[in-house]
């Protein structure tokens, strides 16, 4: 692991530390399923979500996120629901599958740019 790599994963862990300070956050399946967390966090790397918006900002994101997800809240927008439909299916069989882990990576983003 380069320097970098070692010093944008601390960064992305202190991020977590605050963010799962959140109980909106915390309480989903975001923070407690492998399949969430690990989609959540390789969008956050692969699209440098923590540069291109603030700190405060993507967790508010997350939260509604995670509550949609957990189908604690309405998706806001009609525009969301088709997306969260598609992640959910994608969140369901064959998680390991390259293309489907791309693909639901690309639906998590999309919602977060949505919210």
């Amino acid at each position: 692991m380069s320097l970098q790599e070692h010093k944008d994963l601390k960064t992305l862990f202190r991020f977590l530390v605050k963010a799962y300070k959140n109980k909106d956050l915390l309480e989903t399946r975001l923070a407690t399923n492998q399949i969430h967390f690990y989609t959540m966090i390789t969008s956050i790397i692969a699209k440098d979500l923590l540069s291109t918006m603030s700190e405060e900002e993507l967790i508010r994101k997350l939260a509604a996120f995670g509550q949609i997800l957990d189908r604690k809240i309405q998706p806001p927008t009609d525009k969301l629901k088709p997306i969260m439909r598609h992640y959910r299916e994608l969140s369901e069989k064959q998680t390991t599958h390259i293309s489907r882990r791309l693909e639901r990576q690309n639906k998590f983003t999309e919602a977060i740019e949505l919210l």
